[in-house]
């Protein structure tokens, strides 16, 4: 009877063994792991997806069904993570986790869905958790053997998300209120840094922002630190506000400062936007 048990016990730790080391074992899928991820602003937009490939099918309207639920990828749910509140096209939707579901159509625009719940299964989709619905025209686009998600358009505050398959592109418009949050963090510092003052005068500058809201970071930047970089974009901001006469003289200053801290200072780049601004001005 031991004998037996023992026989039947050596059995089973075997089995055990076997499962577990099968278990271990690295698996290739055939529709493979990726990830997209893009900084827009002060804000992150991160899509985890698996790429189906083609693989000469015919896949809309055939593999993929007009008018029915599609997971946007294969595998475990495609999920789109938001960091901060993102308007899709003109509509908003709070950060989190969203599902990504696409209603492909035969004709007109596609519905591009956003849903809460994101631990079950690909094809388990509940539409109780909708949390948006937007429309998205489906244009041509050179032949996408293996799905993919990118980003184009990319600004300070918005980006467009590109999903790709077959000959299909879906262009998914992004937007964050990228100011409104620079600016409430300075705000919430009793103590900003001259450094992030410059910086948001300059994002404010390079995407056209508010010159007011600018104009006052840039000063503060100048009243913490004067120095050739704070006046310089000083300067910038004053001509792009339409003040050439004193964004010449600021950036005269730039110069001064500049070479009083270093008398290597390189002034090309501060003599061109003067020469520049005088031009436009017509002096």
């Amino acid at each position: 009877m031991n004998t037996r048990l023992r026989i039947a016990g050596t059995a089973l730790l075997t089995t055990a063994i076997a499962v577990t080391a099968f278990a271990q074992v690295p698996q290739v899928r055939i529709s493979q792991y990726a990830e997209a991820k893009q900084r827009v602003g002060l804000s992150d937009v991160t899509v985890t997806y698996h790429r189906p490939g083609v693989k000469g099918r015919v896949i809309w309207g055939e593999l993929q069904k007009y008018d029915q639920a599609w997971r946007a990828g294969a595998n475990e749910p495609t999920v789109v993570t938001f960091s901060d509140t993102v308007w899709v096209g003109n509509d908003k939707l709070n950060p989190g986790q969203y599902r990504l579901v696409v209603f492909p159509r035969k004709q007109g625009p596609w519905t591009i869905v956003f849903n809460s719940e994101v631990k079950n299964w690909g094809t388990m989709y509940d539409s109780t958790y909708d949390a948006l619905h937007v429309s998205v025209a489906a244009a041509s686009a050179p032949h996408e053997e293996w799905m993919s998600f990118s980003f184009t358009d990319l600004t300070g505050s918005s980006t467009t998300l590109v999903l790709r398959w077959e000959e299909v592109a879906l262009n998914i418009p992004l937007r964050f209120n990228t100011s409104g949050k620079f600016a409430a963090a300075q705000r919430m510092m009793e103590n900003g840094t001259w450094q992030s003052y410059n910086a948001y005068a300059r994002y404010l500058i390079d995407y056209n922002g508010d010159m007011k809201d600018a104009l006052k970071a840039s000063e503060k930047a100048v009243g913490l630190m004067e120095n050739a970089g704070t006046l310089r974009t000083k300067a910038e901001v004053l001509e792009k506000s339409g003040n050439a006469a004193e964004a010449i003289k600021t950036a005269e200053r730039a110069i001064q400062v500049g070479k009083a801290a270093n008398p290597n200072f390189n002034a090309t780049a501060l003599n061109d936007l003067i020469k520049g601004w005088k031009e436009k001005a017509g002096k």
